[in-house]
């Protein structure tokens, strides 16, 4: 790990950011005067030479953990590329340690100029197999040769009426037999007679004593 040190900014805003011997600190400085910025702030976006915003293009990675990163135009991308090989880093962790993983300028710019062509090359012949007619040559014709076209499918000939089979008449139940005569009523039960007087309470005991006067 280096040591403590004022180093150039490796997200770009500034001349100097501060290196405290174990991570990038909000300490920076331009032509002497120290200031505080953020390192969350994330890395500047690329210009040109006038200052106008870059378009799309594979440039010197700014966290410095690659020799190319893929800028689209408006932020920095996770596609990164290393001696012509792509492959994929978040840029979540900020940027390398001072001194760790850093290319010279000028072989980065030459990996991000063979980089960028190559995936030019690679997106110019998709664009051609796309637009392509999609016709293979017939076996053992010359290269160069009009392949031949295709002949129309025959028109299907109309399938002849079928009649459709006759239903299966289901087969003829026996009818039941003839019911049975209802047997004729047992004899009628008698009237109940009809009730008798109802018997007369006795009278109750005569009272015990002198009579009244």
């Amino acid at each position: 790990m280096a040591d403590a040190a004022w180093c150039a900014d490796p997200l770009g805003w500034h001349q100097w950011r501060y290196w405290d011997g174990n991570a990038w600190t909000d300490q920076v400085a331009d032509n002497g005067v120290s200031v505080v910025d953020p390192v969350t702030r994330g890395p500047r976006p690329p210009v040109d030479a006038t200052g106008a915003p870059v378009a799309a293009a594979w440039l010197a990675d700014p966290f410095r953990r690659h020799q190319a990163r893929y800028w689209d135009g408006a932020t920095w991308s996770d596609h990164v590329a290393d001696n012509g090989a792509v492959t994929v880093d978040a840029i979540a962790s900020g940027p390398n340690p001072p001194g760790a993983g850093a290319q010279p300028m000028d072989e980065i710019a030459e990996v991000a100029k063979r980089t960028a062509a190559e995936a030019k090359r690679l997106f110019d012949r998709l664009v051609e197999r796309v637009n392509e007619p999609h016709q293979s040559p017939a076996p053992g014709a010359a290269p160069g040769s009009p392949s031949p076209q295709p002949q129309p499918m025959p028109q299907p000939q109309p399938m002849p009426a079928a009649s459709p089979p006759p239903m299966p008449m289901p087969a003829a139940q026996p009818m039941p037999a003839a019911p049975q005569p209802i047997a004729a009523p047992g004899p009628q039960p008698q009237p109940m007679p009809a009730p008798g007087p109802l018997p007369q309470p006795d009278a109750p005991p005569p009272p015990v004593g002198p009579e009244p006067s």
